[in-house]
């Protein structure tokens, strides 16, 4: 199954060095006036790499986090929205309870270690 996850570009250089995009991995901290936004989910799990169906949904994602990341805690450099396209098979993936019904909101099992080249946004 093809997915995309969404995230910024400091995160992107720590998948890189990785070599692998690992649960939690790509939260970030965000303004204080946003609570409960990206990274404080209803049914968060520590377990799954979150991503998209359609690359569209994951660039508004990615664009999304790029606006809502605190500027005291990352440059504008590092703040530059990155979508990641990446394979997995279907058994490893489940829905997002965080998502609206009927959205591509996906919940990848473990770390994802095949990905293709990153896009910036």
């Amino acid at each position: 199954m093809r997915l995309y996850h969404a995230t910024i570009k400091i995160k992107l250089d720590l998948i890189l060095s990785d070599k692998a995009i690992k649960p939690g991995q790509s939260f970030i901290d965000v303004e204080d006036d946003l609570p409960g936004l990206f990274g404080f989910y209803d049914h968060y799990s520590d377990k799954h790499v979150y991503a998209w169906t359609n690359k569209r949904d994951a660039i508004n994602c990615a664009r999304s986090l790029r606006r809502n990341a605190s500027p005291r805690q990352y440059t504008l450099e590092e703040r530059q929205a990155v979508v990641i396209p990446f394979n997995v098979e279907l058994c490893l993936v489940s829905i997002d309870p965080d998502c609206g019904v009927g959205s591509g909101g996906r919940m990848v099992y473990g770390e994802v270690r095949d990905f293709d080249e990153p896009i910036f946004v």
